[in-house]
């Protein structure tokens, strides 16, 4: 009896982030999945987790900082998504720095 264990799998998954179909190397292992896989790419896991670095009154961020997490998204399509969302989000944070160090 010749089972194929590949034939039964799907080779590709649907990422619950970003919808894309991607193949299953995109996916990081995950034991207690029914699949074997996490349900986000790996692309929308290190979003997920990315770290800002600290800022302070002293250090406020800047456009630069908001433009590299823009730049590092891995697709175009990704790109152009999450721009406005992180650009608007960078304005409430430079207003937010700059009303605080105004006021002292």
């Amino acid at each position: 009896m010749n089972t194929n264990s590949t034939a039964t799998q799907p080779l590709t998954k649907r990422c619950t982030k970003c919808g894309t179909s991607k193949p299953l190397d995109a996916f990081n292992r995950d034991a207690n999945r029914p699949d074997g896989r996490r349900t986000y790419c790996r692309a929308c896991h290190q979003l997920m987790n990315y770290r800002a670095p600290v800022r302070t009154l002293d250090n406020p961020p800047t456009l630069q900082d908001f433009s590299n997490i823009v730049n590092s998204l891995p697709t175009d399509e990704m790109r152009a998504k999450f721009s406005m969302a992180i650009i608007n989000a960078m304005a409430n944070v430079i207003e937010r720095y700059t009303n605080k160090s105004g006021n002292q």
